[in-house]
């Protein structure tokens, strides 16, 4: 596989999570559900809330129940919708990495050197020819 093909695909890759992960965070975070995303102050906790009887520890192990069990209904709300958001773009660059592994990318090879090689070279500076007569002139 050439190196151009490999980097192709991923900004190809790159590119289409981007586009999925804008789209679809609008698409899921732009209009929630109010029923969805509930707090202790919103008016359906409110009127569970009220419908607590009972002496006060009663109510009070009931209105815990209602606050717990809504905070993590809307905790498991908003990380499924973050899921959809996310893990498709994990999931193509998953894909990448198995479809177009780095090892398989031809690479040109560089001539090994010779490791003795510096040696040749200092010994080629070291040697000097004796200056000669007709060198002076």
């Amino acid at each position: 596989m050439d190196r151009r093909v490999r980097e192709t695909a991923r900004w190809a890759i790159t590119a289409a999570s981007l586009i999925w992960m804008a789209y679809a965070g609008w698409w899921q975070f732009s209009a929630i559900p109010e029923h969805e995303i509930q707090t202790h102050s919103s008016a359906d906790v409110q009127d569970r809330l009220r419908d607590c009887e009972g002496s006060f520890k009663k109510r009070y192990e009931c209105k815990e129940a209602i606050v717990i069990k809504t905070g993590r209904d809307t905790f498991y709300n908003l990380i499924e919708r973050l899921a959809i958001v996310v893990v498709p773009a994990i999931m193509g660059g998953v894909a990448f990495a198995y479809f177009f592994p780095q090892r398989l990318v031809t690479r040109k090879k560089e001539p090994v050197e010779d490791p003795d090689a510096w040696k040749r070279r200092a010994e080629r500076h070291t040697r000097t020819k004796p200056p000669t007569d007709q060198d002076e002139g």
